[in-house]
């Protein structure tokens, strides 16, 4: 939406641009309020979770993770989804968050082979070859995820925009470790001890492979997405940045911050949802930008919605 927003003002629609940029600035500074829990039993203070299933952390929901895997407290299902948040320009590297969050991901879905460390895509994930046998996933459906060598690329660009250019170096290192042949990435690497392959003749829905610690698990090489973001890590390191880095949302958010103006909101209801993408909100806001004593505000408008969700006029949002 930033982008669009600029990509509005270049073409004279300045109203488009200040709704796009409106939204945008509200979705950034109430994403912690979607995903950062303080009440979750792994850290004593506010931590990312993977996911919440209403837009509340705190609440004690419990899901499915999918996969053949367990049904847990919401709270508790880790993943370093949030580091996104750094690389698009949304959060600082140093935000408290962020920062608090990592050792908590470390403790929960980091593993350490004899390539060097990987990270699982969540706790409890059942996409994988069986850690107990090594059965393919397919086609019961069940088995034992593993450390995806794309995802030390995703905290490799989190250690080098830190400034940890020796850290991003070693991971990237790790990945290169974990190919098989001539550099094929794979989806995922064996981080468990080394597993002889089933004797010939064993039925192939139940046998294994054979794997070896910190090396390819028996799923796809190269994984396009991980064989893409390599040499993105490669560029990043050598010019010391992140080349993908958005500019401009760099410069809203994380260079600047964004101020709020309170609004109690009297039409429609607040925190009401609301059917068409044209809405017209009424309420008093205290005296901000201008001198002037609080004041009626009448505004008119206009997003697209999300498909199946309804968007709800509240105060941070108008």
């Amino acid at each position: 939406m930033i982008a669009a927003a600029d990509i509005a003002v270049a073409n004279h629609d300045t109203v488009s641009a200040q709704v796009w940029r409106g939204v945008a600035d509200d979705w950034q500074r109430s994403v912690k309020g979607w995903t950062v829990t303080s009440n979750g039993p792994l850290l004593s203070q506010p931590y990312f979770i993977r996911l919440s299933k209403t837009g509340d952390p705190n609440a004690a929901i419990s899901y499915n993770v999918g996969n053949g895997g367990p049904t847990l407290d919401q709270r508790t299902i880790i993943d370093a989804g949030f580091l996104e948040l750094v690389r698009l320009g949304l959060l600082p590297a140093a935000d408290a968050e962020v920062v608090r969050s990592l050792p908590v991901v470390d403790a929960t879905i980091k593993s350490n082979t004899s390539t060097g460390p990987g990270w699982h895509r969540y706790n409890g994930d059942g996409y994988g070859d069986g850690a107990a046998d090594g059965h393919p996933w397919a086609p019961s459906g069940r088995g034992t995820g593993h450390p995806w060598p794309v995802l030390s690329e995703e905290r490799a660009e989190y250690h080098l925009t830190s400034g940890d250019r020796a850290t991003a170096l070693d991971l990237l290192a790790s990945m290169r470790g974990f190919a098989s042949g001539v550099g094929l990435i794979p989806e995922q690497d064996w981080e468990l001890p080394n597993l002889a392959p089933s004797p010939f003749g064993t039925d192939p829905t139940v046998a294994s492979i054979g794997f070896q610690n910190g090396h390819p698990a028996g799923s796809a090489a190269p994984l396009t997405w991980a064989a893409g973001v390599y040499p993105r890590l490669v560029r990043d390191i050598v010019e010391n940045r992140l080349l993908e880095q958005p500019a401009n949302t760099l410069q809203r958010y994380v260079k600047h911050t964004q101020g709020t103006t309170d609004l109690k909101v009297t039409a429609p209801v607040d925190q009401s949802s609301v059917s068409s993408s044209r809405v017209m909100v009424t309420g008093t806001s205290i005296a901000a930008t201008r001198s002037m004593s609080p004041r009626r505000i009448r505004t008119r408008t206009v997003r697209r919605r999300p498909p199946q969700q309804q968007l709800a006029p509240t105060a941070a949002s108008v």
